[in-house]
C-alpha cells in the first residue's frame, strides 16, 4: 500500500478516487460540482474530509477509517469494511451499510431522520448529539431499514 498518494479526480466521470492508502490522516476532497462522486477503496488507518456537496459517496473494503462529511449527498454507502467512524455534519438522503463490522455514525440533530439500510452488519452504532449537546448512543440491530421515530431509532 502507498503512504503518500493524494485523491485523484477524473473530469470525464466526475469521480474522486482514493485507493490503496495507509496512514493518511489529512485527506481532503473539495468537490468541483454537486454531481461529483467520491469512491474510497482499500484504505487502512486513513481519515478523509469531504468539504462540499457530492452526488454519491462510497467506501469499500476499508479498515480503521474515519470520515467527516461537510456537505450534502444523495447517498452514502459503506460495504465490506471494518472499524469505520463517520461524522455527518450535513444532510444525506440515505445511508446504506453492507457487510460491515464496527461502524459508528456521529449524527447531528438536523440529520437524525436519515434512513439507514443495513445488510449483514454487526456492531453498528449511531451517536446522536441532542439539541442541548448531550450525546446518545443507539446500537442498530441487523435489519433492512432503520429510521428515527419517537426519539429513538427503530
Amino acid at each position: 500500500m502507498s503512504t503518500n498518494e493524494t485523491p485523484s479526480y477524473n473530469e470525464e466521470t466526475h469521480r474522486w478516487m482514493i485507493q490503496n492508502l495507509q496512514g493518511q490522516q489529512d485527506l481532503r476532497i473539495t468537490p468541483r460540482t454537486a454531481q461529483d462522486n467520491v469512491y474510497i477503496s482499500n484504505c487502512r488507518n486513513c481519515v478523509v474530509q469531504v468539504l462540499g456537496d457530492v452526488q454519491d459517496l462510497v467506501v469499500e473494503n476499508c479498515a480503521h477509517h474515519g470520515m467527516a462529511i461537510n456537505g450534502t449527498s444523495s447517498s452514502f454507502t459503506i460495504y465490506e469494511s471494518q472499524s469505520v467512524k463517520v461524522q455527518l455534519n450535513q444532510s444525506i438522503s440515505m445511508i446504506e451499510l453492507r457487510k460491515t463490522e464496527d461502524v459508528t455514525l456521529f449524527v447531528n440533530p438536523q440529520s437524525k431522520d436519515i434512513p439507514i439500510y443495513t445488510w449483514c452488519c454487526s456492531e453498528t452504532n449511531i451517536e446522536l448529539t441532542s439539541d442541548d449537546g448531550d450525546l446518545y448512543e443507539f446500537p442498530l440491530p441487523e435489519q433492512l431499514l432503520t429510521v428515527f421515530k419517537d426519539h429513538r431509532y427503530v
